[in-house]
This record gives structure tokens, C-alpha cells and sequence, in this order.
């Protein structure tokens, strides 16, 4: 299964390849390139069973601007949302 130019998913023998799409969240880090990641926003309430309705939009938060900004596999839309460096810089403790 093609998820974008040069990237893909091999389908299991046994699923059926018209519907079978896997986990959203897992493919999201093939498809930011070499730019720091992480799930965000509804994406990220999901995984954590913090919300009562599905998200129908995987939100990526990514280091490097992704162009375009929004890609669609299977009918699901992954959405890349630019935060610059700061956002993902670890805070030192200072004991």
C-alpha cells in the first residue's frame, strides 16, 4: 500500500487489501521525512480515551514545515501542523 512517493506499507497476506488500513498513529513517523514528531491535539486525546467522538483527522505536530500540509491515505486525512524548534526543546532541570 502506497502511503506517499518511496513509502509504503506491506499488507498482511491475510487482510484483505480494499479496506485494510493499519493503525493511523503508527505510519504517522513514516510520513514526516527526518522532521521531529509527535501526534497532537484530538489525535493525541484519542489515543488516551480522552474524548467520546473519533477523530476523522490524524494530527501530526512536526519540527520542519511538511508540504502540502495535509495528505489523504485511504479517505483519512493526516494533517502536519508546523511548531517551530522551541516547541520541542527538552527543558533542563535546574537543581
Amino acid at each position: 500500500m502506497r502511503l506517499k512517493d518511496g513509502v509504503y506499507y506491506t499488507i498482511p497476506y491475510e487482510a484483505n487489501a480494499e479496506n485494510f488500513m493499519p493503525d493511523w498513529h503508527l505510519i504517522a513517523g513514516n510520513l514526516v521525512n527526518d522532521a521531529r514528531y509527535y501526534i497532537g491535539y484530538y489525535s493525541a486525546l484519542q489515543i488516551h480515551n480522552l474524548i467520546t467522538q473519533p477523530s476523522l483527522k490524524e494530527q501530526i505536530v512536526v519540527s520542519k514545515q511538511i508540504r502540502p500540509s495535509e495528505i489523504k491515505i485511504k479517505n483519512i486525512p493526516f494533517q502536519f501542523i508546523y511548531h517551530n524548534d522551541k516547541h520541542f526543546s527538552v527543558q533542563k532541570n535546574m537543581d
